[in-house]
Order: structure tokens, then C-alpha cells, then sequence
């Protein structure tokens, strides 16, 4: 296994991962009360030819938990789920 070889793999899985936060990130704006994130694996790894589990994309998205990017939270019965933060717009006065 040449250099090359390896490069390539690593380059493959930057891809992989970028693919992945890109999709993440589209379905989270689009819902504001939030998704699971098994439902966002699992829709991660129908529309890519790559499994994407729910741990690999945990660590995908912890740099962005940690920043407050996304919003961690768990339901009563103990499924977590992600949402993006509200963004405050403040009133514009009329005259």
C-alpha cells in the first residue's frame, strides 16, 4: 500500500464526513422543533453510498455541539435529538 493509497483514503473520508455534516445541517434547518438523530443517520445513509451510524455522526457533530452551532436535547423517554438555536431577531419599531 503506497502513499497514494493512503492519501486517497484519508481524502475519501474527509469527503464522506463533509457529505454528511452538509446533509445534517440541511435537515436541521428545515425543522425547527428539531429531529432525532437516528432519523438523520438513517436519512444520512439512504441518500449516500456510505453507513452512516449514529455514533460516527455524533463525533461528526460534537465540534458543532460544543460550539452551540446545534443544540443537544432528550426527549422524556430518552432519545436525543438536535435542533438549531432560535437566532433573536429583535423587533423593528414603526412609526
Amino acid at each position: 500500500m503506497g502513499s497514494d493509497d493512503l492519501r486517497n483514503k484519508v481524502e475519501s473520508r474527509q469527503r464522506k464526513r463533509e457529505r454528511a455534516l452538509e446533509i445534517a445541517f440541511a435537515l436541521l434547518s428545515t425543522t425547527p422543533e428539531g429531529l432525532t438523530v437516528s432519523y438523520i443517520a438513517n436519512t444520512i445513509s439512504k441518500a449516500c453510498r456510505f453507513r452512516c451510524g449514529v455514533n460516527t455522526l455524533g463525533q461528526f457533530m460534537k465540534p458543532h455541539i460544543d460550539s452551540g452551532d446545534v443544540e443537544k436535547h432528550s426527549t422524556d423517554i430518552g432519545h436525543i435529538y438536535w435542533k438549531l438555536p432560535v437566532v433573536y431577531i429583535p423587533e423593528m419599531e414603526t412609526n
